[in-house]
């Protein structure tokens, strides 16, 4: 959804990356990457 706050939607890259933040974040405290993500 575009606002006058963001008018060109950057909110977008969030939204598309929130689901893999968990397993990101759990894989660097690891210490070692084992799956995909951006």
């Amino acid at each position: 959804m575009t606002d006058r706050h963001d008018p060109h939607d950057l909110y977008r890259f969030v939204q598309a990356q929130q689901d893999d933040y968990a397993q990101a974040l759990a894989e660097i405290r690891r210490g070692r990457k084992t799956s995909h993500w951006i």
